[in-house]
């Protein structure tokens, strides 16, 4: 993961969900970029506002590219780091990524009976590793991971890695990854695909939403789908209950004109002041969202620089 900090560019989205008296940010993006000169290099700083119509719950992941470098990786309070990956690497990355992965890791990836479900496993559990060890200033290697009753992982490591809270999820070739400091944090990330949504709406949502689902146009009405159920679903990642700990339980609202939200969790609208729920918008077919317990005050997107050739992502 290897970076030219005279090359890179690093796009961070910053805003304000709460207490805008104390932190009065203005919604926009910085834009850092190296400018050859006849003097050598220099760094130009660039502010350019986003389009973001309040409550700035929705917008799109400008993504740095390449990834940033060592000295840039610091994690704030309640500042979010999310990083895209593209797993459809070379045989070569794959076979390096795989040596840093555990021997259960190995094991678990040698279970797999398609190789393309294996080398995405392989190279996404090695792009996190190489993630995290980044933050911590140590190998990939040598990061330890525990896992929760219902599965989720986390971090073993006796140092301040104990404090990095950190969780992915992969569609079709596409890894998102979300890190933030001493908080619970999920994310989901969805391709947008021909479903049975109305099926799985009335067994999975609740009443209200899958009646709210019925109403809209039908050309909406799968995009609402999907953007509900990463909603969803990065709640439940975040609190480590996934699926199982009840869709139906966490009321979202999901009118395409108005950004997701958090209305209830089992019935108690109260439960929802305790966390921050964020659609993401990382390219086209695709619907994402993130969920952190507490309040976002920053969030930084960032691009894994493992690209399977030239072209990046």
């Amino acid at each position: 993961m290897a970076s030219n900090k005279d090359d890179s560019v690093m796009v961070k989205v910053t805003f304000q969900k709460k207490f805008p008296n104390l932190f009065p940010y203005q919604v926009g993006w910085n834009r850092r970029q190296s400018l050859l000169g006849d003097d050598g290099v220099a760094t130009s700083v660039v502010d350019e506002p986003l389009d973001l119509a309040p409550p700035y719950s929705s917008f799109d992941l400008s993504w740095s590219d390449p990834s940033p470098a060592q000295d840039d990786l610091i994690l704030a309070p309640h500042e979010v780091h999310i990083w895209r990956a593209n797993l459809d690497l070379t045989p070569e990355k794959i076979e390096a990524l795989l040596a840093t992965l555990s021997p259960p890791e190995q094991e678990r990836a040698n279970r797999f009976h398609f190789s393309d479900d294996r080398r995405h496993f392989i190279a996404a559990r090695g792009i996190l590793r190489n993630i995290l060890a980044r933050y911590l200033g140590m190998g990939p290697e040598k990061l330890h991971f525990g896992y929760s009753d219902r599965g989720k992982p986390y971090l073993e490591t006796t140092s301040a890695g104990g404090m990095v809270q950190f969780n992915v999820s992969h569609s079709q070739g596409t890894a998102l990854y979300a890190v933030t400091l001493g908080s619970d944090i999920g994310i989901d990330l969805e391709a947008i695909r021909p479903v049975d949504y109305h099926n799985l709406a009335q067994r999975f949502f609740s009443p209200t939403e899958a009646a709210t689902l019925a109403q809209l146009p039908p050309e909406s009405q799968q995009t609402a789908f999907f953007r509900a159920w990463t909603c969803k679903e990065a709640y439940l990642k975040a609190t480590g209950a996934g699926i199982s700990g009840g869709l139906a339980a966490v009321e979202i609202s999901i009118h395409p004109e108005n950004p997701p939200q958090l209305l209830s969790i089992g019935g108690n609208p109260y439960l929802t002041e305790r966390w921050s729920l964020k659609e993401l918008k990382p390219g086209p077919g695709f619907t994402a969202a993130v969920a952190v317990e507490g309040p976002i005050w920053s969030l930084n997107t960032f691009v894994v620089g493992l690209q399977p050739s030239e072209k990046s992502l």
